[in-house]
């Protein structure tokens, strides 16, 4: 049996969109792929946005500018790490 969806990602020069942008690409290719789950990464929460750096690479039209993305989220990552990490005892202390 296969997959039951095919998930992509799609980094976006930084600082070049604004929110609104992003929300339109990511709706016209939703309807576009219909089969494939659509995210944009500038758009995901911190915490997806490391999991997707650990994801495959299938097409990048501009590697130095993905490598200069990746840094900055595992930087600010590193920021935010304690802060989710706290959260989440919280959370599971109830």
């Amino acid at each position: 049996e296969g997959f039951s969806d095919i998930d992509v990602c799609i980094v976006l020069y930084p600082g070049k969109y604004k929110n609104l942008y992003l929300s339109e690409k990511r709706l016209n290719l939703m309807v576009a792929l219909e089969d494939f789950d659509i995210q944009i990464f500038q758009q995901l929460p911190m915490y997806m946005r490391t999991r997707v750096l650990k994801g495959k690479v299938i097409f990048c039209r501009d590697e130095k500018v993905l490598y200069e993305v990746a840094i900055q989220t595992i930087r600010e990552f590193e920021d935010y790490e304690k802060i989710y990490d706290e959260y989440l005892r919280g959370v599971a202390r109830g």
